[in-house]
């Protein structure tokens, strides 16, 4: 219970170029999150270690007392992984008997890397992240950020249900993060405000990427110009026009009303 965790996100980069212009409000609620939320979670952590050495909730009956986790996600409410998390959470109490209980909040203000490295400075539970923020502190997961990787999503699957999920799982545990599992969000695709319809395209778009170097590298080859950007101020730098194209699963760019 003393280490972190780190529930790690497989996206697959790049599989196909689409294009779409326009903008939208994002989409789900979001409650207590990001900034916010951790401060509030690494405040009750501290008082809580000042009194007790064990990060228990007791109630009044001695054989009722359970543990409660915080589970954070960059996704809107209204995501697929944010529900995917709730159904954790549901399974995880049911089989604990109620002893482990999980709160689920999505549509964090702050980005993946800074809900990670909380974690890795135990000042929040559970910390959702693409497998390209871990890149940031496990150097050698950065052949997973070449474009093109994989040709369907098995060939995915296949790689970190074997050897190299072992893998890094081993070096998460160096950096005091325990990945409890892997999660999928489908290939990668380009949006954007300017058609994209043949590579040279690319070259009249500034592009989101996320903040990776791997990422930039392909999209620089393309003749785009990328700029690293956390996930949340994404929707505001379309609607100001600081960038015009980003890229991410297509059901994240619905989600987060991109369109």
């Amino acid at each position: 219970m003393k280490k972190a965790a780190c529930f790690l996100v497989l996206l697959v980069l790049m599989a196909a170029v689409a294009g779409c212009s326009g903008s939208g409000q994002g989409g789900g609620s979001k409650g207590v999150s990001g900034t916010q939320a951790v401060k509030k979670e690494a405040a009750s952590v501290q008082a809580e270690d000042a009194d007790k050495s064990e990060a228990f909730e007791q109630t009044e009956d001695e054989d009722k007392a359970y543990t409660t986790f915080t589970m954070y996600f960059v996704d809107p409410e209204s995501s697929p992984y944010v529900e995917g998390g709730r159904k954790i959470a549901e399974l995880v109490q049911d089989a604990t008997d109620g002893k482990i209980r999980i709160d689920v909040i999505g549509g964090s203000e702050a980005g993946e890397r800074e809900l990670v490295e909380q974690a890795m400075d135990q000042k929040l539970d559970i910390a959702t992240c693409a497998n390209s923020v871990l890149t940031n502190y496990i150097p050698q997961m950065n052949i997973l950020d070449q474009a093109y990787l994989w040709e369907n999503e098995q060939q995915a699957h296949a790689a970190v249900d074997g050897k190299l999920g072992e893998l890094i799982r081993a070096q998460a545990q160096r950096l005091g993060l325990h990945v409890i599992g892997f999660e999928e969000s489908g290939f990668r695709n380009t949006f954007s405000t300017i058609p994209v319809e043949k590579t040279e395209d690319f070259s009249k778009i500034t592009i989101r990427t996320m903040e990776n170097k791997y990422h930039k590298a392909a999209f620089e080859a393309f003749g785009a110009a990328p700029i690293g950007m956390p996930y949340p101020q994404v929707l505001d730098a379309l609607k100001d026009g600081s960038i015009n194209a980003c890229e991410n699963a297509t059901v994240n760019c619905l989600n987060s009303g991109y369109y």
